[in-house]
């Protein structure tokens, strides 16, 4: 697959798709952005490609395979990494010192 060797507005729009991902843990998971990054990146891109051709949908903007399943990917991965095995605070019922 060659990529292309202009920015365009789909690359942006899958930058974007790693903040959309992080935000569900902006608080909660600080260590493990990067793996948030990258597993957004990949499922993202999938949304936009595989997904909207699968499903057959006129998605101009890529709304849903950016914001949709990005937030999806961050939801389920703030509850993984919420896990105190993995160094998350796990369930906190005093936020104030």
């Amino acid at each position: 697959m060659d990529l292309p060797r202009k920015p365009s507005l789909l690359g942006a729009l899958r930058c974007r798709s790693r903040l959309v991902a992080i935000t569900p843990a902006a608080g909660n998971v600080v260590s493990q952005v990067l793996c948030y990054w990258n597993c957004s990146r990949i499922i993202c891109l999938w949304g936009v490609n595989g997904l909207k051709k699968m499903l057959k949908a006129d998605d101009s903007l890529d709304v849903f395979g950016v914001h949709g399943i990005g937030g999806i990917t961050g939801a389920l991965l703030t509850g993984i990494f919420n896990s105190p095995d993995l160094g998350g605070p796990g369930l906190v019922v005093d936020w104030l010192p």
